[in-house]
């Protein structure tokens, strides 16, 4: 079984510059960071010829990297500033597939003109727009995959570019790339002891909590992301009931007074309302008295809008208490 207590720092990958930046979003165990979950997914589940794509478009397209540079520019300063420039990098890539070329444009990564160098193969995935030179991929996402194989590229493997990309809760130095690439390799091996019996999970159509926790950061289709987030949900709700049950075991225990019921002392006190009680505002009131006569402790919660009776209630409730406890 995975163990889901390994503190995060412990992680490869991790170490101790990320593990703090990772507790800031509450990810402090294996356990924690898995159960960190997708807000969304941008969907690239299809692969776009380049000749096919238009401007505003969040796409995925894969073709051959055919050019690449990079070059240092420093913006003017506005007048009346002082200080100094600082150099911005632009790294401009043309890539091509079997329909045709697009520009593809990062600022401040120079080291992509060395991580995808002509000849190479990519899969990217990012917002498409156009300017001034024509149409263009904004810092697109990017990894390295194998040549084409009748304009089909593989996709096995790709976490960032293909597929429902899941995008999560960020903080400074966190970014959903970089969770991505912690949560992807442990699925894998993932081996979790799962509270919920099989025969419960077949009645609602539920997987196992391990193809759960893969298919929510992960999934096939938008079907499995939805049926494995209300997988976990109904782990937290269940969890959230058993708490419940065992407060009201711990509570059963605890000793009380009995307050009798005193069916004349009552009668006499509503009678003396200048208002009739509604249907519910009786039923609550009986449901009450009845607790009242038990031996250990009322758990009750009663609620209602505004002006619903809820203070009348509580009195029926403490004009019978009030004269047993004065005996």
């Amino acid at each position: 079984m995975t163990n889901l207590y390994l503190p995060i720092e412990k992680l490869k990958n991790v170490g101790t510059r990320n593990a703090p930046r990772l507790h800031r979003l509450g990810v402090k165990t294996l356990k924690d960071l898995l159960w960190h979950l997708p807000v969304r997914y941008d969907d690239y589940s299809e692969t776009v010829p380049i000749s096919d794509i238009s401007p505003d478009q969040k796409v995925n397209i894969q073709g051959e990297v055919v050019k690449i540079t990079t070059k240092g520019i420093f913006p003017r300063l506005r007048r009346g500033f002082g200080g100094q420039a600082r150099r911005m990098f632009i790294t401009d890539a043309i890539i091509k597939d079997l329909s045709g070329a697009v520009k593809a444009v990062w600022f401040n990564q120079p080291f992509i003109e060395n991580q995808l160098p002509e000849g190479a193969f990519v899969s990217l995935a990012g917002k498409v727009k156009t300017g001034k030179n024509g149409t263009y991929l904004s810092s697109p996402t990017y990894e390295r995959i194998g040549p084409t194989t009748n304009n089909q590229q593989p996709t096995i493997g790709l976490k960032h570019t293909k597929g429902l990309v899941p995008v999560y809760p960020e903080t400074e130095g966190i970014t959903s790339k970089y969770l991505r690439f912690l949560v992807k390799p442990l699925l894998s091996d993932l081996r979790l002891n799962d509270p919920v019996p099989e025969e419960i999970l077949k009645k609602h159509g539920f997987p196992s909590l391990t193809e759960a926790v893969k298919e929510v950061h992960f999934p096939l289709s938008e079907k499995k992301a939805k049926t494995a987030k209300e997988r976990l949900a109904f782990d937290d709700l269940m969890l959230f009931q058993i708490k419940a049950l065992l407060e009201r075991r711990k509570m059963n225990q605890l000793k009380s007074v009995p307050i009798s019921y005193n069916e004349e002392l009552v009668k006499s006190f509503i009678a003396s309302l200048p208002f009739e009680l509604t249907k519910d505002q009786k039923i609550a009131a009986w449901e009450i008295l009845k607790d009242l006569e038990k031996k250990y402790p009322m758990n009750r919660l009663m609620e209602g809008d505004v002006g619903s009776g809820k203070t009348v209630v509580a009195l029926i409730a403490a004009y019978q208490t009030a004269p047993r406890r004065l005996k």
